[in-house]
Parts: C-alpha cells; structure tokens; sequence
C-alpha cells in the first residue's frame, strides 16, 4: 500500500511539475512564436515526370498524392532541386512517402521537402515498448513512464527554458533532480534501495558540476564549439543564450545516464549481499561496493568514450583528413568539449561509486541487523 500511494503520488506531483514547469518556461517565447512554422504535407510518389527544360538547378519532377492537409487525395507536380548540395536527399522514387512544402508564389508546383521518416520511428518504437512490456510486464510498463517522463522533462519543460532565457543551470539541475527522482520512485518504488540511488546520483552528479565548472574557467571555453552554436545567439539578439552554460548543461545531461546506471548497479548488488549474508557489517558492504565499482568503472568509462566518439565520428575524420596537427586536433574547441564530456562523465562515475557503497553500507546494515536480532530472539 505504501509503494501504491508513492507511485500514485509520484505519477501527479510529475504531471504538475510537467504542466507548470512548461507554462513558466514557455513566458517570454513571444520573439519564437512570432516566427510562422513550416508548414508540410505528406504525400506518396505516383511517377516520375521529364525535367523541365532551361530549369537553373538539376531537378527531379514527379506527380504525388496528397496524403494530408485540406486537399487530401489531389494529385500535384513537385520538384526536387538537385543544385549540388549535400541537403538536397536521395532521389525521390516512385511509391516513396515524402514531405512537400506547398506552393508559395502560385506556380502550381511543390517543393520536396524531405522523405516521411517519422511513421518508420513509430513503428520502431512501438515494438521496443511491446518488447520492453512482454518483458518486464508491470516494470516495463513503469519503465515506459519514466521514460516518457524524461523525455517531456527535457522537450517540454527544458529546451523552453533554454530558448526563453531562463538561467541554464538552475533548469539543468532541476531538470536532472526531477529525471533521477522520478525514475527510480516509479522504477523501484521507495525504499532503502531508490534512497541510496538517489543520493549516490547527486554526489557523482554534484563532483561532475563542479569539475565543469572548473574546467570552464581553466579552458577559457566561448561555447562556440561548431555553427550551430552561432545559430543560437541570433535567437534572441537581445538576450542571448549562455553558450558556456550550454556546454556545462551538455556535459551533466550527458553522463547523467552513466551515473544512474551505476547508482543502481551498486545500490541493488549490494542490496542482495545485505539479504543473503547472515550478519553483513558496514566495512564488507563498503567493501564490496567499491570492487564491484572497480569491474563497472572500466567498461562505463569506455562507453561514455565510445558515445561521444560515435557521436561526432564525422567531425573527428573531417579534422584528421585536413589537419595533420595532432596538437591543433586537440586544442580545437569543438574537440576539447567532447574529451571534456566523456572525462568529468568518467568522474562523476568515479565519485558515485563511493559514494552509493558508503550510502548503502549506512543504510542497509540496521535493517539487516535488526531483522536478523529478531530472528535470533524467535529461534530462543
């Protein structure tokens, strides 16, 4: 009953954190909802038509249908421009759904947009939901929660924020705060487990902050770290965002992730051993944290490296193929902030470690006393 009340709990004070989170970081948009939105329709690819003659760009013409939108079912011609740019798509086909932009000037020809994605990812995500479900039944259900949960904490709540002016750390660390205590409240439920979870989280998390807040200083980082970077300063030329905060909120986001997962590892191991042993003390169980740590470190560790690796592969090949300066590579902005976020993520695994171990040895060892006292006493 208590872990219903807590769940029942957790799932309203989230959706009031959700809706009032996202209408206060919504005030001040005003500059952003000025701005008239793109407006697509979908449509499927009938046949292929002769390009035009004396047309300024290569171009592919086809007839479509439109699948949405108030002519639903017409048939248009449209046009791919294939002017050399690495944007321009794969050539349409026929029997391809694709995205259109209508008719702006009357000319009665639409532009390709780009090829319909979204209704692949769907699918693709509703199987991983049915597996995760068939899987872990009622907790992947709560799983499913969690997730969806972070998700609008991050997209509804977060980026608004951001976009608006809002203080980019205060948002990080409340947007953290909200992901670590909401997950593992709907996960686990409440007890000695989720408590331990939560407070290994916040000290690997508070290390990692604190770290990055250092190297900022140290590095004399801009935030400038690629274009899109630059992009987000004419957002709002009167109050443009923190760049440098950006890269700090990346950075914790980043390994926030790293540092729950071995929160858990460590709280529900040693949560095992404190059940299974006959009269666990504090020492074995800070012990025994810290070596199933060690074995976690290691391969966490390479798998922030191995991320962000993945994550800017391009940039790194692009850099190595016209830079043959080792040492200009690694002062490069843009480099220096994807080391930086896989070394203080690397850290902030390193001090949850302890961190969880010292926690769990605290709490789990009374409990575990007393129920075996008690055992001692029946068995008098």
């Amino acid at each position: 009953m208590k872990n219903k009340i807590v769940y029942f709990v957790t799932i309203v004070l989230a959706l009031l954190y959700l809706a009032s989170g996202h209408y206060f970081a919504t005030q001040g948009l005003s500059f952003f909802k000025e701005k008239a939105s793109t407006n697509v329709i979908e449509a499927r690819v009938l046949k292929l038509l002769p390009a035009e003659t004396g047309a300024k760009f290569q171009q592919i013409r086809f007839e479509a249908e439109l699948l949405s939108g108030s002519q639903q079912g017409a048939k248009v011609t449209a046009i791919q421009n294939k002017s050399g740019s690495f944007a321009a798509g794969r050539d349409v086909a026929a029997g391809d759904k694709v995205l259109l932009l209508p008719d702006q000037k009357g000319h009665g020809a639409w532009s390709y947009a780009e090829h319909l994605r979204s209704n692949v990812l769907m699918w693709l995500f509703a199987v991983f939901a049915l597996s995760i479900i068939a899987f872990g039944r009622m907790q992947g259900v709560n799983t499913l929660i969690s997730l969806i949960f972070c998700c609008l904490s991050i997209f509804a709540v977060f980026v608004p924020a951001i976009i608006s002016g809002k203080n980019v750390y205060c948002w990080t660390i409340l947007t953290c705060a909200f992901i670590i205590v909401t997950n593992l409240l709907l996960v686990n439920g409440i007890n000695r487990k989720t408590i331990a979870t939560i407070l290994g989280c916040i000290g690997g998390l508070v290390i990692a902050a604190l770290i990055s807040v250092a190297a900022d200083s140290f590095l004399q980082l801009t935030g400038l770290v690629d274009e899109d970077s630059m992009y987000l300063l004419f957002l709002n030329p009167a109050d443009p965002i923190d760049l440098k905060a950006i890269v700090f909120s990346a950075i914790i986001i980043g390994a926030l992730g790293a540092i729950m997962d071995v929160a858990m590892d460590i709280a529900s191991a040693l949560n095992e051993l404190a059940a299974t042993s006959t009269a666990p003390t504090r020492k074995m169980l800070l012990q025994a944290g810290n070596n199933i740590g060690r074995d976690i470190l290691g391969m966490m560790s390479n798998t922030l490296i191995l991320a962000y690796i993945g994550g800017s592969l391009t940039i790194v090949l692009l850099f190595f193929a016209y830079n043959h300066s080792l040492l200009y590579l690694l002062n490069k902005e843009m480099v220096v902030v994807e080391i930086l976020q896989a070394v203080i993520g690397s850290f902030g695994i390193l001090f949850t470690i302890p961190f969880t171990s010292f926690i769990c040895s605290r709490l789990y060892v009374k409990k575990t006393r007393r129920r075996y006292k008690s055992g001692l006493e029946n068995k008098i």
